[in-house]
């Protein structure tokens, strides 16, 4: 499975996943889902009102419960709130990078781009689960974004300022990872790292030469030509 179709192949197995739940369940996801559109707009109403002048101050846009902002070497800042799957009562904040270098994501609006060595921000600092930030009335909410907003400048923007480049974006990628070794190659050779990508490469086909066994041989077939072509071409610059 491509790392790249990974998220919509989830999203399906959760609408087939669904068709089989009783009646009674299905109407109750229903409700749920329409309670969460309604909640999740007066949460935008707030973010509008709280966070909005600070992010604004950063250069950062807003659009659907995300901050976005593309920097001049074309690195990409997101900051995505949102509820998680089982309760609207709490909130998650989750901050990542992405780059329009990478083909998949070169004409899509920043609140479809992965997060890229995604972090999730808790009053704590970066945890691995962000969905503890309280928003069970409006008070809570405020009270929640109002923290958020003291971090900004504390954590959230010094952990961006570290990922300026495509080269920094490449570091947080999972070479190991299918497709994610070639295009990870291919951020570092845009940033004129060549050593860097060759480096890449090669650890890249040294995974594709022992495969998981979940792994599409065709896939691995493929990715394998492409590295080698792209590292054939590079070693012959």
């Amino acid at each position: 499975m491509s790392w790249r179709s990974s998220t919509r192949e989830t999203s399906a197995e959760n609408e087939k996943g669904s068709s089989r739940c009783p009646p009674a369940a299905r109407r109750l996801g229903r409700f749920c889902y329409a309670g969460q559109m309604m909640k999740s707009s007066k949460l935008d109403r707030l973010i509008r009102e709280a966070l909005c002048p600070a992010m604004s101050a950063l250069s950062f846009q807003y659009d659907r419960l995300t901050f976005f902002r593309e920097t001049p070497s074309r690195v990409i800042h997101l900051m995505g709130l949102g509820f998680g799957r089982w309760t609207m009562e709490a909130f998650h904040v989750m901050c990542g990078v992405c780059t329009r270098e990478i083909p998949f994501y070169m004409n899509r609006h920043p609140r479809d781009m992965a997060y890229i060595g995604c972090q999730h921000l808790t009053k704590n600092g970066w945890d691995r689960n962000s969905g503890q930030w309280p928003c069970s009335d409006e008070q809570a909410a405020r009270a929640s974004l109002s923290e958020i907003g003291e971090l900004v400048p504390k954590i959230i923007e010094p952990w961006f300022q570290k990922i300026t480049t495509l080269s920094s974006v490449a570091a947080l990628m999972d070479g190991n990872h299918p497709r994610q070794g070639i295009e990870k190659a291919k951020l570092f050779l845009a940033d004129g790292s060549r050593a860097e990508a060759v480096a890449t490469l090669r650890a890249y086909l040294a995974v594709l030469a022992k495969p998981r066994p979940w792994h599409d041989s065709k896939e691995i077939a493929t990715d394998k030509e492409q590295a080698e072509s792209l590292l054939r071409q590079i070693e012959a610059a």
